[in-house]
């Protein structure tokens, strides 16, 4: 059913800033674009292994009810929002945890005009029981608009790919379950490929990501909060 992680979704209150910031933490970050009708634009900061970080802010508040980053950045302020892993068909991998007894919503097709030009589109099912993290996304256009390659996958930090997404969850019994089903381990560390997600007890009521694992990295030390825009990332030796 999976392939690999595909991004971590970090919001923040300015993009410009955040672009300065995490260029400061040796990142090679670039303007993504602006998404359709969702009021928010972003950065990206894109790894040699396929996976990247996506740093959204929103210009005004979103015009569609329930945007859960929207929603996440003014209650608890600038951090980790989400997980994406892409599949080769969400559809199919719907219907496959549908057969698990594994709730998905409904299809959401997303879209962002890049800074190149390009009108790129993808598809999206997230699931419902266990407050929607991870979700799950494959492409209409080619996976490479979205996520460049090259020169821009390349950092002065070292840094080469995700190695682990740890997730801090509150309802432990449901969201073990049904990690299980989908991705057919115990846990509480599933792996997506040559990635992990790490699944801990919350201890503030709320599901959400609280680490980040990079390979790579010149420094086994966790880079600044500050900089990162309340998000803790690290470097692991996984490699």
């Amino acid at each position: 059913m999976t392939t690999q992680i595909d991004h971590v979704v970090i919001a923040v209150n300015d993009l410009d800033q955040a672009i300065h910031d995490f260029r400061e933490l040796g990142f090679t970050t670039f303007f993504g674009g602006d998404h359709k009708h969702r009021g928010s634009h972003n950065a990206l900061v894109t790894f040699a292994d396929g996976a990247y970080l996506e740093i959204i802010a929103f210009k005004h508040e979103p015009p569609v009810k329930d945007n859960t980053w929207w929603d996440q950045l003014q209650t608890y302020g600038e951090g980790f929002v989400d997980l994406a892993i892409v599949v080769d068909d969400v559809e199919v991998t719907a219907t496959n945890l549908g057969t698990q007894g594994i709730e998905v919503n409904n299809l959401f097709i997303g879209g962002r005009k890049t800074s190149d030009g390009d009108d790129i589109t993808w598809r999206i099912r997230r699931l419902t029981d266990v407050t929607g993290i991870p979700f799950f996304i494959d492409d209409v256009t080619d996976r490479a608009l979205r996520v460049p390659g090259g020169e821009r996958a390349t950092h002065p930090n070292g840094a080469t790919g995700i190695a682990r997404v740890t997730i801090a969850v509150d309802d432990w019994d449901t969201t073990i379950a049904a990690y299980r089903a989908a991705f057919r381990e115990d846990g509480p560390v599933f792996h997506v490929g040559a990635q992990e997600i790490v699944l801990t007890q919350a201890t503030d009521g709320r599901t959400h990501i609280t680490e980040l694992s990079l390979t790579g990295g010149t420094s086994a030390e966790s880079l600044s909060t500050t900089l990162a825009h309340g998000a803790t990332i690290t470097f692991s030796d996984q490699e």
